[in-house]
């Protein structure tokens, strides 16, 4: 069944639809807020709160239309308005005390993305991720980020060239 279907169930009532709308949509849900806030604690709130207002507004889905552009788009105003809202706050240097902050040990692939927020932009970051991670196609990464397919196409390649250069260089 498609996100769609699970989406208008979730209109009409049925809330056990949300759990294969969680399911399919999670990764990508978890990277848009991650390239967008760029801290991993702080995208696992916005999702969180993504999907309680997904919840709360799914009576507002137009059926028929493109469901993971609609989730998309709740991520990222809610993932902007987290990130305007600390943009007041005063931040605090992990790396002076990393073991308060329990940043002493992490693996590779927590290594890749930090270097990948730090070297590609917003889109390039949340393209890569999403095709990579979570293994979506670039047409598909085109429909949920309303990007024409041969951009993300471009922003892919050269996000794979930032990040080959990070590596090399």
């Amino acid at each position: 069944m498609s996100l769609d279907k699970f989406m208008t169930k979730l209109k009409y009532g049925d809330r056990a639809a949300f759990d294969k709308i969680y399911e399919s949509t999670r990764k990508s849900v978890y990277y848009i807020a991650l390239s967008i806030v760029g801290d991993k604690a702080t995208a696992e709130d916005v999702m969180q709160n993504a999907y309680l207002s997904m919840l709360r507004n799914a009576d507002k889905y137009r059926d028929g239309t493109n469901a993971y552009a609609w989730i998309a788009r709740i991520v990222k105003n809610e993932a902007l308005n987290v990130k305007k809202r600390k943009m007041r706050e005063c931040p605090i240097d992990e790396t002076e005390n990393a073991a308060l902050f329990g940043t002493t040990e992490t693996d590779d692939f927590g290594l890749l993305t930090d270097l990948a927020r730090k070297v590609l932009s917003e889109d390039e970051f949340t393209i890569i991720m999403l095709a990579t991670v979570c293994g979506y196609k670039r047409r598909e990464i085109g429909e949920m980020l309303e990007m024409p397919t041969p951009t993300v196409s471009w922003k892919y390649n050269n996000a794979t060239a930032k990040m080959r250069e990070a590596l090399n260089g």
